[in-house]
């Protein structure tokens, strides 16, 4: 039952607001004091260029929580989810594109993946930093519960909620699914940025471009030429982020080793 989660979700999300606020006031601060952007600043890096499209797309990993999140909501007022989701990605996107821009003008190729490694040493940022793995650790349940949901409903036996041995079997796989992640995190860390762009070209350009034309086509069918177009160019989006976000990789750990050496 998501309403569980509000009370952490809540937390989390005022957690992510102060971080972003406090992120957004020093880069602007930045470019204030200086009076000028920051080194190299250009219209794009066309060396990570190819990358880009898989961590844009990258965006809609929480695609998945929209039907759960409606199915979630009081009846009486379902029919206004459509026009709100409507509002809040659009709202999202604008955001994203502004912070984005300020960070980027503020600290020109010197950004990192992670903003957070940007900003000044002290006591704010420790809190930030602090507030930000809070709010994931808050905010992990969430995101995994879609996951949880489906693949135990196919690799788990179906039994009573009073089951103590189904109980066990549920906890224990998805400790399993906490230990593979954490696992993923570790191995990955190192690129994060190809990371992303691997998990967004491969995963959830199907979710945005793919998998809603399929449906559509499916259910509806009442416009196979445009379901057709999306689909098309979302297989061509899937395979050329994710083998853009592979090679790529391999350079990155070349430098990595030469660096070493």
């Amino acid at each position: 039952r998501l309403e569980f989660f509000a009370a952490t979700n809540l937390t989390a999300d005022l957690f992510i607001l102060s971080g972003l606020l406090y992120i957004l006031g020093v880069s602007v601060g930045k470019i204030a004091a200086h009076g000028e952007f920051g080194p190299n600043v250009g219209l794009a890096n066309w060396n990570t260029a190819p990358i880009f499209l898989g961590t844009a797309v990258y965006a809609f990993e929480g695609i998945a929580l929209v039907i759960p999140l409606s199915e979630s909501m009081d009846p009486s007022v379902r029919h206004h989810f459509p026009a709100l989701l409507a509002k809040v990605v659009s709202g999202i996107c604008c955001f994203f594109v502004l912070f984005s821009s300020l960070c980027y003008l503020a600290y020109g190729d010197q950004v990192e993946a992670t903003i957070t490694l940007n900003l000044p040493e002290n006591n704010a940022t420790t809190s930030v930093q602090i507030a930000y793995c809070l709010a994931l650790l808050f905010t992990y349940p969430l995101m995994l519960f879609p996951v949880t949901s489906i693949l135990e409903s196919q690799l788990l036996p179906r039994s009573t909620h009073n089951d103590p041995r189904m109980k066990w079997r549920k906890n224990l796989f998805r400790c399993f699914l906490v230990l593979c992640t954490t696992a993923i995190s570790v191995a990955c860390g190192e690129a994060l940025e190809n990371f992303v762009s691997l998990v967004g070209g491969l995963c959830c350009v199907p979710l945005a471009l793919i998998y809603p034309p399929l449906l559509h086509m499916k259910i509806v069918g009442s416009h196979p030429n445009r379901d057709t177009t999306f689909l098309v160019i979302g297989v061509l989006a899937m395979v050329f982020a994710t083998t853009m976000a592979i090679l790529s990789w391999k350079n990155v750990s070349s430098d990595y080793c030469d660096d070493d050496s």
